[in-house]
């Protein structure tokens, strides 16, 4: 039996210098350079590198983020800011994940597929790499979401039994403005696998008119990537209802990690089917 990632492509506005071509990416970026071009953040458990693997008929540039992560168990405390890497095992290994993403120069369009093991959405440790690697800093870029009316998802929900906000271990500071935010007193937090959670265990019985108003300023004003609601009708993700996004099956090689030709002739197929959709209506 063939298996298969259930992931979704996501899209986002990611837009460089043109410098930054084929003929850039191809120098200076191929895979037997991926040692050469790993970078490893100073507050992060994780080292990436870029790949560029060739141009796609579509005009698109493909890329591979490729992620070395150390095995071990970061520990954040997060009144002092810092982290640690305690090791459970005196013979630790490392591991590398790829993430599959294509660019569009002439859209500014980047679709990246979203993978648990790896960079998840890659356009934020993307940007990073950017900046902080290559120096960078004239680069946009944000996750594209859907014109979708709050209100509306919620107009049938009685209750709000809590809220589960996770965001990437790198933005610790977005701990501070979700609390500026926090109208409950009891917001709890914790660290775990590269993430930062925070949740409202006390909700029950609050005005949901209040919550409403609190979850569009957490949306519109942290660096949140996932917002868990649990209701008396909806145990979602409220984010992902809100990003543009594409199921994306694609097939897995031996040790389960998404196979990059399948990844490119479906990312292909999605482009071809919406491509002049892009942005235009966002």
């Amino acid at each position: 039996m063939i298996k298969v990632t259930n992931n979704y492509v996501y899209a986002y506005k990611f837009k460089l210098p043109k410098k930054y071509d084929e003929d850039y990416f191809n120098k200076k970026f191929p895979e037997n350079q991926l040692d050469k071009n790993m970078y490893k953040p100073n507050d992060s458990d994780y080292s990436g590198s870029l790949i560029f693997v060739e141009k796609g008929n579509q005009e698109e540039l493909l890329f591979k983020f490729s992620k070395i992560k150390d095995r071990g168990i970061m520990i954040t405390d997060l009144k002092r800011k810092i982290q640690k890497l305690f090791f459970g095992m005196k013979n630790y290994q490392k591991y590398t994940t790829n993430s599959f993403f294509a660019y569009y120069p002439n859209k500014h369009l980047l679709l990246g597929l979203y993978n648990d093991e790896a960079m998840k959405h890659i356009v934020a440790p993307l940007t990073r790499y950017f900046r902080d690697f290559i120096g960078e800093k004239d680069i946009e870029s944000d996750i594209i979401k859907l014109p979708i009316n709050i209100d509306k998802i919620f107009s049938n929900t009685g209750y709000i039994n809590n809220i589960t906000i996770k965001t990437a271990i790198g933005n610790i500071d977005n701990n501070a403005q979700i609390k500026k935010l926090n109208p409950f007193s009891a917001l709890e937090d914790y660290s775990k696998g590269g993430e930062l959670v925070q949740y409202f265990p006390y909700l029950k019985g609050q005005p949901i008119k209040s919550i409403i108003k609190i979850l569009k300023d957490i949306i519109s004003k942290t660096k949140a990537h996932s917002i868990i609601i649990n209701a008396d009708n909806i145990n979602a993700d409220i984010l992902g209802k809100l990003m543009l996004r594409f199921p994306c099956k694609v097939k897995k090689d031996n040790e389960d990690f998404p196979l990059f030709d399948d990844f490119k002739s479906k990312i292909e197929l999605i482009y071809k089917t919406y491509g002049n959709e892009f942005l235009e209506n966002y």
